[in-house]
């Protein structure tokens, strides 16, 4: 038996125990789901943006609050990420607020002060991706707090993992002082945060506390890490860990998956190309974009795009066009007959997102192969094609 044949099947068993794994999982919630309701999360029901993520974090973090667990969450926060400064005593006065305003009425998202800014601890919150800081931000906190303690403190910048720092809000000279001191660190979502709520429930007591965040570490797995079934997850874990060969398949799995998706992308663009065909559209390519334009229209066209780690289709334009209200009628079409979510840019006066954080969810991939993903293109079109002979919706 040759070495490759041999390594095929130890890669089919790998993966027929995975899926049977799996399975045992789904007869589980099948046969229990009514008493434990897995797939339940009361967070689902409201939308949790920057701010409720502010007020959430600055409430484990306050000792005095109702989760009755005093400073335990405060001082795993301290002890994880290094700062060990923030040192104090029963007999000092805590206190965490949330958008604490500064000498220019700007405002940081939560700080953490002893003994009215004797020390503190400052986290400014970007959740959003596009939201960009203002000139001279990060570096104003800086100094703010700089000011307030005498040098006491340190500045968490907290944001998606793919946020960068802009340099305009701090410069990286400005950036490596304050690091190299202790008094600046940038935090992510995916390999800071999420892994800390998860340790505040494990040292939590109160079940009541401890199963909201739970649902608060899920929904933030499947926000910022494509992650929807953390019980599947644990199963695969522990079966790559079982042995050396487990593991070896795993990398092997793993460096195998971009050249899936790379694949896969040129299917898309193939099922999209095959549109133009069937729809009699014309065409125009340029590396893995397709535009698709109805005969009679001038300046607008169909596509898609790769943006941030999701995917989003819609119609776009040759030049930028401000005026949302001229595209007032196709938004109401089309969010009237495709379920909603079509938004207004200026290059892209009418788009909506179809998969999000597909480096880490299989959904999208799933539906190039399947098809899905083709059909709900090729139903915006045909609603647009239908409705508007030519472009002239916008005057």
């Amino acid at each position: 038996m040759g070495k490759q044949h041999k390594q095929n099947i130890d890669i089919e068993k790998f993966y027929t125990l995975a899926h049977s794994k799996i399975d045992k999982i789904e007869q589980g919630r099948r046969r229990f789901g009514r008493k434990n309701a897995p797939w339940f999360n009361p967070i689902d029901f409201w939308w949790v943006d920057e701010n409720k993520t502010s007020q959430i974090l600055a409430f484990f973090l306050d000792p005095s609050e109702s989760h009755e667990q005093g400073d335990r969450y405060l001082k795993h926060f301290i002890k994880k990420f290094g700062l060990d400064f923030f040192t104090y005593n029963r007999r000092d006065k805590l206190e965490v607020q949330c958008n604490v305003p500064t000498d220019d009425g700007r405002r940081i998202d939560i700080v953490i002060n002893k003994n009215l800014f004797e020390l503190a601890i400052g986290i400014e919150n970007r959740i959003r991706m596009s939201t960009q800081e203002q000139q001279g931000e990060l570096e104003h906190y800086s100094k703010y707090l700089s000011n307030r303690t005498g040098d006491d403190y340190c500045l968490i910048y907290l944001t998606p993992a793919k946020k960068a720092i802009s340099p305009d809000s701090l410069s990286v000279e400005e950036r490596r002082l304050l690091a190299r001191s202790m008094k600046f660190k940038h935090l992510t979502y995916e390999e800071h945060l999420i892994d800390c709520i998860s340790e505040f429930g494990v040292i939590t007591e109160s079940v009541r506390v401890r199963s909201f965040l739970n649902d608060f570490e899920k929904t933030m797995r499947r926000r910022y890490m494509g992650e929807k079934d953390l019980e599947a997850k644990k199963a695969i874990v522990d079966l790559i860990g079982k042995s050396q060969k487990n593991l070896e398949i795993s990398f092997l799995v793993s460096s195998s998956l971009p050249e899936v998706k790379r694949k896969l992308k040129e299917r898309f663009k193939s099922q999209v190309e095959d549109l133009a065909d069937k729809l009699k559209l014309d065409i125009k390519q340029e590396s893995d974009r397709v535009w698709l334009k109805p005969k009679k229209w001038k300046n607008h066209y169909f596509s898609y795009a790769y943006d941030d780690g999701h995917i989003f289709y819609g119609m776009t334009q040759d030049k930028v066009e401000m005026n949302k209200n001229m595209f007032h009628g196709v938004l109401s079409h089309l969010n009237g007959h495709m379920k909603g979510d079509f938004q207004f840019s200026e290059w892209w006066p009418a788009h909506k997102y179809m998969y999000r954080n597909i480096d880490k969810s299989p959904d999208f991939w799933k539906a190039v192969k399947n098809g899905k993903a083709k059909e709900e293109i090729k139903k915006f079109i045909e609603l647009m094609i239908e409705e508007y002979e030519t472009d002239d919706f916008v005057g």
